[in-house]
């Protein structure tokens, strides 16, 4: 049994790789500082604190 590499193969995979590193590359650019808040569910009651404090920093709320 052979395998046969044809140029198209060669073609798709380079892309797939161009693509799967240019990614973090252009997202490590343009973002200088990245946040993360943790919350604890399970003590979560409903009061959406941390929605109020985190608004003024983020924009997807």
């Amino acid at each position: 049994m052979s395998i046969q590499t044809t140029r198209r193969d060669v073609l798709k995979a380079t892309a797939a790789a161009v693509i799967t590193l240019a990614v973090p590359i252009s997202a490590q650019a343009t973002e200088k500082r990245r946040w993360a808040m943790y919350i604890d569910v399970s003590k979560c009651y409903g009061c959406y604190a941390c929605m109020v404090a985190c608004a003024p920093r983020i924009t997807c709320l």
